[in-house]
């Protein structure tokens, strides 16, 4: 039987059909949905407070990694309506209070934001 070399320095892709449960960010996605659904919920997102991925990391599950926590964060605060929270301004959410304010230079970096996300799928 023949094996099969890779070229050095070259390593193998995952599968691009990959279910999201998966990957380290869907099982923190996932995570995090089902321990604060106030803070994740779609239909209703809201500010999150700056550096939660600290907070969510310090009880966060062995199974979940910070790597993870903050893929999916990244995803879940590059949403549109994600967006649309932070040009509405208002209060940035922790995990147990408030904390802070969306600042009119964060609403303004939101609307930039959502600027290029609407140019992006106008292109496509």
């Amino acid at each position: 039987m023949e094996t099969l070399t890779l070229p050095a320095g070259s390593r193998p892709r995952p599968a691009k059909n990959r279910p999201r449960q998966c990957t380290p960010a869907g099982k923190a996605r996932e995570w995090m949905a089902a321990t604060w659904p106030d803070l994740f919920e779609v239909a209703r997102p809201v500010p999150l407070a700056l550096r939660i991925h600290s907070q969510m990391a310090k009880g966060r599950p062995v199974a979940i990694s910070h790597t993870g926590i903050r893929r999916a964060l990244a995803g879940w605060t590059g949403r549109p309506g994600y967006q649309n929270a932070l040009i509405n301004g208002g209060p940035r959410y922790g995990l147990e209070c408030i904390n802070g304010e969306v600042t009119p230079e964060q609403r303004a970096r939101a609307k930039k934001t959502l600027a290029e996300l609407d140019a992006d799928r106008g292109q496509r």
